[in-house]
């Protein structure tokens, strides 16, 4: 640039000096042909990221072509230009060629995913985001790209670990479907997710470690939806209770029937009072397998972190252990 304006003041010092001079019109051709000459002609990756940005991809494509050894931008933009034109392959190729030659590029692993996905090569499109992650673990637009794939294969915890990274995502509304079975402040403990929150991946991991304690439920599914007007999402979690045969005390009474054949009964109740709260009860009266169990257990003071469990077992058993009836030992075990 220097050089620029030094050559500038001397074509206007020659143009005054030159007032009425025969030669005036030849001296100042020459200067500005030397100016000319000594600026600078834009490099092949400038050119190919101005004619991609015009749309003039065809002219992209052809000065790659002629292009000896090019540069990386080069490279790139004839790729881009080959996906707009609609010649995946050639595209592929392209990314594939640019990716061997720059290994450190990250833009050309994340291209080639974007062309899986678009012919639904799902887990080539994963692969090519995880190098891309290598060369690059914070690149914004990578981390999105992998979290929403595997959001798509219902893999919410994988989805979290590349979306964490970007502080994403963030939930708007939290949904329960059906109603929780559970007391609010129950609730609100057990899920450790409120609006506004980011969903991070120890958010996840706590709500699903305190339910596992809880056991009110007998399945939960998480349903992570993206909004069209924002970046946030809305969290649908469905639930499941566990299922009796039938309603009221019918159905509580049926199942401890299936043990009668063995002599035996048992009671259970699950949830009491929406409370996480299970009373578990077996009685047998075969002779010689007496056995008495009682177990109460719940949430210790409405805290799903923690679990307390009462339990009394008594058994008065007999068995035969004589050589016809024991066959680990030929005498049978008479010292028991």
């Amino acid at each position: 640039m220097e050089g620029h304006r030094e050559l500038g003041v001397v074509s206007r010092a020659a143009d005054s000096s030159l007032t009425g001079h025969p030669v005036r019109s030849l001296l100042l051709l020459a200067l500005h042909s030397i100016a000319l000459c000594q600026t600078p002609r834009p490099t092949a990756g400038v050119q190919a990221q101005s004619l991609y940005r015009t749309g003039r991809w065809a002219d992209v494509v052809a000065l790659a072509d002629r292009t000896p050894n090019p540069v990386a931008d080069v490279i790139y933009y004839a790729a881009l230009s080959l996906a707009r034109l609609n010649r995946l392959d050639e595209a592929a190729a392209e990314l594939r060629k640019g990716k061997s030659a720059y290994g450190r590029d990250k833009r050309f692993p994340t291209e080639l995913a974007g062309l899986a996905y678009r012919e639904k090569r799902f887990g080539d499109a994963k692969a090519s985001l995880a190098r891309a992650l290598k060369l690059d673990p914070d690149d914004t637009y990578a981390n999105d790209f992998l979290a929403t794939l595997y959001l798509l294969d219902e893999n919410l915890p994988a989805a979290l670990k590349y979306w964490n990274r970007a502080n994403k995502p963030i939930v708007q509304t939290l949904q329960f479907s059906p109603p929780l079975p559970l007391i609010p402040l129950l609730g609100e403990r057990t899920f450790a997710i409120s609006e506004g929150q980011t969903l991070t991946s120890e958010r996840f991991l706590q709500t699903e470690a305190n339910l596992d304690r809880l056991r009110a439920l007998y399945q939960v599914r998480f349903e992570l939806l993206p909004r069209r007007q924002d970046e946030r999402f809305d969290l649908v979690i469905h639930t499941t209770p566990y299922a009796q045969p039938l309603s009221g005390w019918i159905g509580r009474l049926l199942p401890s029937l299936s043990e009668l054949p063995y002599q035996a009964l048992s009671l259970d109740f699950r949830n009491i009072g929406q409370r996480a709260i299970d009373f578990s009860s077996f009685g047998r009266w075969d002779p010689n397998k007496q056995r008495a169990l009682i177990s109460l257990s719940g949430p210790y003071r409405e805290n799903p972190r923690m679990r307390y469990l009462y339990f009394g077992d008594a058994r008065n058993e007999t068995w035969n252990l004589l050589p016809l009836v024991y066959r680990g030992s030929s005498s049978g075990l008479t010292g028991l």
